[in-house]
């Protein structure tokens, strides 16, 4: 063979292999999930942490022990930048009140970010059986800075608070939050009824108002609950099943977003008219011009079959315009959902047998379809997600914090973080939604935030991460 053509033939060959070779590492340009671990202050598995994206660099969860309970700024900006062999760095900054915020006494329940302020809810327990409701905020900036002060106080008239919104208007800051309290006004029994609290101008000089919505409860089971509060456009809207002529309908109610208790709006229960359709839990989400997801497990009892459902409501029309199910084999109920806007996903938080499962849904699909079903290697308790960069989700279990982008392949390099599974997706048919009136009486008090600043830094170790 002519020596020109042999020396050709293997510069073609290194050449395909260079070019193999690049292929595949243009191929590892990004993290696709990460689970990594908080070292300072570790968070027991079993407690709740509340975990919420700030920007693509940043997000706010909680960390505690038996000493402590603060605010930590988690930067995962390495989560978006080019992988290497020892998986993204991460560090955090930590600010907490004084010594008596403790994991034995202090439950952060949710967060909200609004611009650079990050506000808080949950409940301080006084007593064996009595709590009561905690709210605050933290400027981002100057925790970024490490100069923040995180100032917190009381809700009066109300135990406990589970899940809160904020926003800006015209008056000043303005939290609405869902909460409970406790009502033994019946002889011989004790139940919580279900409380609206809103608190005007959270950063104006003291004392903040406070004004509380008490919703119907006559009994432990016949009464309204509520499990999510969420803002769309123009509305706020609280969501959860409610009990009526002897049984339970999803409901939801809404006001315009404002001064909340100044609209006649929130008297209004809505129902998907469909009589025993949920009975428990249904996790919500705002989607986009004014729709809401919701989901829940629906329980065929001729047949004895679980089904997670899902349902678009557009309150612009008040009606139901899309609906899903997904067959499961357990009655596993919905956790907390949040909507992913550059995929048009939503994620879902399910806990299912062990550990648990993140199921991304399209909710404006109106044809079947199949969904991943994603399940992190550690962590038994996940218990709140939400959107990280409107690409992908943030969840958090104990010191445990769990990344993913949204639009991974999978299964993922690393085939545990996440396992991944596929399931078939159906459409149904939509309700109706029935519209009752429900006036409930309002009460009024003030109360005062005070400053406490303290800041530590720590530093995140990985556990699992995948690329593509």
């Amino acid at each position: 063979m002519n020596e020109r053509i042999i020396v050709r033939r293997r510069q073609l060959a290194v050449a395909l292999l260079a070019l193999l070779v690049c292929s595949s590492a243009a191929a590892q340009t990004r993290y696709t999930s990460a689970v990594i671990k908080q070292n300072t202050y570790p968070t027991p598995e079993a407690y709740q942490r509340p975990i919420r994206n700030w920007n693509k660099n940043y997000s706010v969860g909680v960390v505690g022990d038996s000493t402590i309970i603060g605010l930590a700024l988690i930067n995962h900006s390495d989560f978006f930048s080019t992988p290497t062999a020892t998986g993204p760095a991460c560090s955090e900054i930590i600010a907490h009140p004084p010594v008596y915020f403790t994991d034995t006494n202090i439950t952060v329940s949710d967060i909200y970010i609004v611009g650079d302020i990050a506000f808080f809810c949950g409940y301080y327990r006084i007593g064996p059986y009595t709590n009561q409701a905690i709210f605050g905020h933290i400027n981002l900036q100057n925790l970024l800075a490490g100069t923040a002060s995180l100032h917190y106080g009381h809700a009066t008239g109300v135990e406990r608070l589970h899940k809160l919104v904020a926003f800006k208007d015209y008056t000043g800051y303005r939290i609405i939050a869902i909460g409970d309290d406790i009502d033994s006004t019946a002889p011989g029994s004790v139940y919580t009824k279900e409380k609206i609290v809103e608190i005007e101008n959270v950063l104006g000089s003291a004392p903040i108002g406070i004004n509380i919505y008490s919703l119907s409860a006559n009994s432990f089971y016949d009464k309204e609950y509520l499990y999510d509060v969420m803002l769309t456009e123009d509305f706020i809207v609280f969501t959860g099943h409610y009990y009526t002529g002897g049984h339970d309908e999803v409901h939801f109610r809404m006001a315009e977003k404002g001064p909340l208790l100044a609209t006649p709006m929130l008297h209004i229960v809505h129902l998907l008219g469909a009589p025993g359709e949920a009975n428990a839990n249904v996790a919500a989400t705002a989607l986009v011009d004014n729709q809401i997801a919701l989901a829940y497990v629906y329980e065929d009892q001729m047949n004895i079959q679980f089904y997670d459902r899902m349902r678009v409501i557009d309150l612009n029309t008040l009606s139901n315009t899309i609906s899903q199910q997904l067959w499961r084999q357990d009655k596993i109920y919905p956790t907390m959902m949040d909507y992913i806007a550059e995929y048009k996903k939503v994620v879902m938080l399910q806990p299912y047998k062990n550990p648990v499962d993140f199921i991304l849904w399209e909710p404006f699909k109106t044809t079947a379809y199949t969904l991943n079903i994603l399940t992190p290697p550690t962590g038994l308790l996940y218990r709140h997600v939400h959107s990280l960069v409107n690409k992908g989700f943030i969840s958090s279990c104990g010191p445990l914090i769990y990344l993913q982008d949204a639009a991974a392949t999978m299964p993922a390099s690393s085939p545990t973080c996440p396992a991944s599974i596929s399931a078939p997706v159906k459409t149904i048919e939509n309700l109706p939604i029935v519209k009752i009136s429900d006036p409930r009486p309002i009460s009024n008090n003030t109360t005062s935030l005070f400053p406490s600043p303290y800041s530590v830094t720590g530093i995140l170790t990985n556990s699992c991460f995948s690329e593509e």
